[in-house]
């Protein structure tokens, strides 16, 4: 009987062994170390991405009760009542305000609106705020920056208005009442109105203009212009008016 010999076939990691049938003899196949390299690193690259992805952070806003002022991150809709620890029979006032200084203000909320909620929530991955009674919401706003929420009249002095009519300068003293500005000027023959304070605005017609004291006791000066129902331009903080 013939010996018959048996030959080791081995091969390093970066080969493969193909076997054929019948006894064929096998076949080597090589992969350059090259490719199994790129491979490897492809893999690496898309596994790493994945875990490495940052989160998407949620939109803040500031949010303020009365003096205490803190951030927070809107993830979804949520009652405002749920994110402040006075509750909302205690609510003089809730102003929300956006960056390029539209703002939504709602006094006395559950008076104003028995059967109505504050509600955030977002539009367009932005802070949005509004008045439900039921699904859709009655007032919104957005986007919105800030939110705040007063529980107390402020006592303290209101800072003096000046007002100058033609040169002539007098203090007014009109109290917490809301007037049309042609009362607190005294006249209605005017060619314009500069009010000063947070911001300066000129008008050239009072018929539509309201001042004001608000909760803080600032003098808040809230225009209606062509009609609108709801105030288009604000100015708080109301320090000078000056007639022209």
């Amino acid at each position: 009987m013939r010996a018959t010999s048996h030959t080791a076939i081995t091969a390093s990691p970066c080969c493969s062994l193909r076997y054929h049938a019948r006894g064929h003899r096998p076949e080597i196949v090589t992969t350059s170390l090259k490719t199994y390299t790129l491979l490897l690193f492809v893999v690496c690259t898309v596994s790493c991405r994945e875990k490495t992805a940052p989160p998407t952070r949620s939109p803040e806003i500031v949010l303020e009760l009365d003096d205490a002022v803190r951030t927070v991150a809107i993830e979804r809709a949520i009652p405002l009542a749920l994110l402040v620890s006075a509750p909302p029979a205690q609510w003089i006032d809730v102003r929300a305000e956006a960056k390029d200084g539209r703002w939504l203000e709602v006094p006395t909320p559950t008076t104003t609106y028995p059967d109505g909620e504050l509600r955030l929530y977002l539009d367009h991955e932005r802070v949005a705020i509004g008045v439900f009674v039921g699904e859709r919401p009655l007032a919104a706003l957005s986007p919105i920056t800030r939110v705040r929420v007063s529980t107390r009249v402020v006592t303290s002095t209101p800072v003096a208005l000046a007002i100058t009519v033609r040169g002539r300068e007098h203090l007014w003293n009109g109290g917490a009442r809301e007037a049309p500005l042609r009362d607190v000027i005294g006249t209605q023959d005017v060619r314009e109105v500069r009010v000063v304070g947070d911001t300066e605005i000129t008008l050239a017609t009072i018929d539509n203009a309201i001042l004001k004291m608000n909760q803080r006791g600032e003098y808040v000066l809230r225009v209606w212009d062509n009609g609108r129902e709801h105030p288009t331009r604000e100015v708080r903080r109301v320090t000078k008016i000056v007639v022209e």
